[in-house]
């Protein structure tokens, strides 16, 4: 094991925002862990008004952009999985599904379905 990076080769998805999670992740990639940032697309993290959130969260993977629509739809399959059903549908609602076209819309919707879906079969 290597003592000043014990982490290494483990990879650690962030979602949380604000101080306490990305300061948390930080103290793992600072023992050698891959920390994967996932934020609200164009709002990105509460925290980057802070001057001190890029000194916490630099040198991270940050998924945007393009991958912005597959990092909600992540985020929704984890808080189905949880039971947190109209978390996820609030989730998928940020992508705008009414203003998507194609093969995004169509991805958008049925990951939509298959909340809905699992509400309905979800024990009560």
């Amino acid at each position: 094991m290597d003592t000043a990076a014990p982490l290494k080769g483990i990879r650690v998805v962030e979602l949380g925002s604000s101080v306490a999670v990305p300061y948390g992740t930080w103290i793992l990639a600072t023992l050698g862990a891959t920390v994967v940032k996932v934020e609200r697309p164009e709002i990105g993290d509460d925290a980057r008004a802070y001057e001190a959130f890029d000194a916490i969260v630099g040198g991270r993977e940050r998924i945007g952009g393009a991958n912005q629509l597959y990092a909600l739809q992540g985020v929704a399959r984890i808080q189905t999985k949880r039971g947190q059903f109209e978390e996820a549908l609030k989730t998928l609602d940020r992508a705008n599904p009414d203003k998507l076209q194609g093969s995004w819309k169509k991805n958008i919707l049925k990951s939509i379905e298959e909340v809905n879906e699992a509400r309905h079969h979800a024990p009560k």
